[in-house]
């Protein structure tokens, strides 16, 4: 009778035994499947979010591809290539109020961009009321800048005026100008932005390195 006593007691301890094993290897891959679906999620929303910033990205540089060619629109070939001699031919491209380019405010921690014209030296004038960080970039860095991802600058200084020829851009259509207001208040541009007509047989700049 004690044995069977004994057999009983080492049975209900293996059950229990068991059934903790089994507890526990429920909760372990429970929570494993917790932890892959937390980092699926995770994955999902920055796939997401990497997608609406290139859409959004491609929808800017479209809206300045566009504001390019309607800029160009306004001048004839005649006057800018063709002109002797041509290179000495400039155009604006911003000065003051002008409906088709950016505003000539960033509000709080905002920023603006703008597509430089490639074929073109651009000289980059803007002073503002208060200090902006004046940022050139290439078109991929631009792209990391906006992801929030590892990125380099061409130009970046904290100022209150910006006064830069920008020459890379004479065989390169790859540059970005973006404009940063890292302060709590409104900054006030006054922008002068001309371009010189003045291509290359080479490449330049970004568009050179491979």
């Amino acid at each position: 009778m004690a044995d069977m006593n004994e057999d009983r007691k080492r049975i209900s301890v293996l059950t229990a035994l068991i059934v903790l094993f089994v507890v526990l290897l429920a909760s372990y891959l429970a929570y494993q499947n917790y932890l892959l679906s937390s980092e699926d999620d995770n994955l999902r929303t920055t796939i997401t979010s990497l997608q609406d910033s290139l859409s959004y990205v491609r929808s800017q540089l479209n809206q300045s591809n566009h504001e390019y060619n309607e800029l160009l629109g306004n001048y004839t070939r005649t006057r800018i290539v063709y002109q002797n001699p041509s290179s000495n031919t400039s155009i604006v491209i911003w000065q003051g109020f002008n409906a088709i380019l950016p505003p000539s405010n960033i509000h709080n921690r905002r920023w603006i961009e703008w597509e430089l014209l490639d074929t073109f030296v651009n000289h980059i004038h803007v002073s503002s009321n208060q200090t902006v960080e004046f940022v050139l970039f290439s078109l991929n860095n631009f792209l990391n800048f906006f992801a929030n991802k590892s990125y380099v600058t061409f130009y970046d200084s904290n100022e209150t005026t910006m006064s830069y020829d920008f020459h890379a851009t004479q065989g390169c259509a790859n540059y970005v100008l973006v404009i940063i207001n890292n302060l709590n208040t409104t900054a006030n541009l006054v922008p002068d932005i001309t371009a010189t007509y003045a291509p290359t047989p080479f490449l330049t700049g970004d568009c050179s390195n491979g």
